[in-house]
This record gives structure tokens, sequence and C-alpha cells, in this order.
């Protein structure tokens, strides 16, 4: 049985490990192997995550979920203004995969965000991965928009919920036999690693209207 918890100095090969594995799974047939390679090599290196466990400026820092002292997942968020959360990453290991590690991690998330104020949520999916849109519908995610970054290759979703409140008819995600895949986030993941670094809020995002899959 696994236990979420905070991230702690230590857990950072595990992270590294988890989020390499989705990163590489999301994108792998997506962008070149060079730029899927410069991604991992700047923002999945044990000595950055473990910065960021020591001193997450700028978001609320990592959560793990941790199973016979191995790492199988791990998820970060934080506020994006004093009523909106944002979910920035969220990778489960693909063999630990439908056992609620990913609900329970997006739980602790979520968790702290409404204890921070939050009342409402909001996470960037890959337009196209099924797997991951269909977990955060089942968690009471609606899409929203979908995104074109300039110069990117791939488009995103931009879906959002209500948080904060019970709504009993959100599905009862673990009865549903969902449970996050190995990777959900997509670019929006590393853009928000800029943003705590520089301190620059990162540009609104323009739903296009398109709210279909």
């Amino acid at each position: 049985m696994f236990e979420v918890r905070r991230a702690e100095p230590g857990d950072e090969a595990g992270i590294c490990r988890v989020c390499t594995a989705g990163w590489r799974d999301t994108y792998d047939d997506r962008h070149p192997e060079e730029y899927v390679d410069e991604v991992v090599d700047e923002y999945y290196t044990e000595e950055r995550v473990a910065r960021e466990i020591e001193n997450p400026e700028g978001w609320d820092g990592w959560h793990v979920a941790v199973e016979n002292e191995g790492i199988i997942g791990a998820a970060g968020g934080g506020l994006t203004d004093a009523e909106t959360g944002e979910v920035y990453v969220l990778y489960v290991d693909p063999a630990a995969q439908r056992q609620g590690a990913g609900t329970s991690l997006l739980n602790a998330v979520t968790e702290e965000q409404v204890e921070a104020g939050a009342t409402e949520q909001w996470v960037s999916v890959v337009d196209g991965n099924g797997v991951g849109t269909d977990f955060y519908r089942q968690h009471g995610f609606t899409v929203e928009g979908r995104r074109e970054e300039e110069g990117e290759s791939v488009a995103s979703l931009r879906l959002q919920r209500r948080i904060g409140e019970v709504d009993p008819e959100v599905p009862d995600p673990e009865a549903a036999g969902v449970d996050a895949p190995g990777s959900m986030i997509d670019e929006q993941d590393r853009e928000s690693r800029e943003v705590r670094e520089t301190g620059e809020p990162r540009e609104a995002f323009e739903a296009s209207g398109d709210s279909s899959e």
C-alpha cells in the first residue's frame, strides 16, 4: 500500500525517474528526440529537484506517492492568483497505475490549494492524450479551451473545475477504474517552472472556444 506525503531530501532521484518517464511517454512521438532530451536535462535533474524540495519558491512544491520505500508518483501545483490553483505536474509510474496513486496525489495538491483560498483549479493536458483527459474529467474537470503555443508542434487542452465544495454529481474515479497515466501534463509544466524562477506571471490563457476532443 502506498502513502502520499510531502517530498523530502533524498526523494529527488525517484521524482526524476518518474517524471522523466512520464515526459518521454508524452513527447517522444511528438517532438524531436533532441528537444525531449533538452527538457529532461534542464528540468528533471536531481540537483534541480533537490533545490525545489528544499526551497519551493513560487509554487507549493512536490508531493510524492511512496510504496515499499520507492516513489511511484509525483505531483506539484501552486496558485496563479488568490483564488485560482494550477496543477503543474502529475506523473505516476506506469507499473503502479490503477492503484489510486494519481487520485491521491491530485487530492493532496488540491487540499493544499483549498487551504490557501483557491476556489477553482486548472490543468493543461496534451491534446490527444485521451487517458489524461479522461482522468481529469472523472475528477470533475471540464475542457474550457484549446491552446496552441507559437513554435510548438502540439496543442494543449485547458481543463477547469471548482474546488473547496462538494459536488455529489462527480463520479468516484476509483469506482470507474480510472487513474493517472504515466504522463498527463504538457508544456505548462515547463512554462510554470520558468515562472517560478523569474517571478514573472505567466500569460493569461485565452480559450479558443473549442471544448471538443
